[in-house]
């Protein structure tokens, strides 16, 4: 599911809002008692073998679990104190080869904002909070700083989006809260608020 560019008011009691996150789509298989992971990105593609410490991290946690689940997230780079950085943290990361995959460069971190099936249960025909709530319940404690979930806010986005000015982030993402997730595609129902810092200017010349 993918957000649409479009307005929405930072104060209105239908809508959650989160930050946007400035890393790589990804799609989350785990299977029962975390035998397998993979991470898919936006476009299909296998990225389990670039991100092993994300891997290795599931296959942990996943451990108790007796069903599989699947969850959509942001793989994102870290700072020096820990918090999400901008997409070219990752470069490094892109062509990681099987020499280097247990030394990959740069700290990295899975934000996990939706969790699409657990079993048999199907949540996507589900509302967002519903999801969210189910969500928070299974990943809200992972014991690991590589695994997390996103920030959320409901009904009231302004205190994150002044966080978003002041941090220079790349902006918020408004989700209608009685969303349901329709896979591949994109919609209203979601919609990039995305930071503009603005700036005027007088230019003169002369000849």
């Amino acid at each position: 599911m993918l957000a649409s560019l479009g307005g929405a008011k930072l104060n209105d009691p239908g809508f959650v809002y989160e930050p946007k996150y400035d890393g790589i789509r990804a799609i989350v298989e785990i299977e029962a008692r975390g035998r397998n992971v993979t991470l898919w990105s936006r476009l299909g593609n296998d990225k389990t073998r670039q991100f092993p410490e994300i891997a290795g991290a599931l296959k942990k946690w996943a451990k108790p679990l007796t069903e599989p689940v699947v969850l959509d997230g942001e793989i994102v780079a870290l700072d020096a104190d820990g918090e999400p950085a901008g997409f070219q943290q990752l470069q490094g990361r892109i062509h990681l080869t099987h020499a280097d995959v247990d030394q990959p460069t740069g700290r990295v971190a899975l934000i996990a904002f939706d969790l699409l099936k657990k079993g048999s249960v199907d949540f996507r025909s589900r509302p967002l909070l519903e999801r969210r709530g189910a969500l928070e319940k299974l990943f809200g404690r992972t014991g690991s700083e590589v695994l997390r979930l996103s920030e959320i806010a409901k009904g009231d986005g302004r205190p994150l989006h002044d966080r978003a000015l002041a941090s220079g982030w790349e902006g918020l993402i408004a989700k209608l809260a009685t969303s349901k997730y329709v896979s591949g595609k994109r919609t209203p129902d979601w919609r990039k608020l995305k930071i503009v810092q603005e700036q005027e200017f007088v230019v003169g010349g002369c000849t």
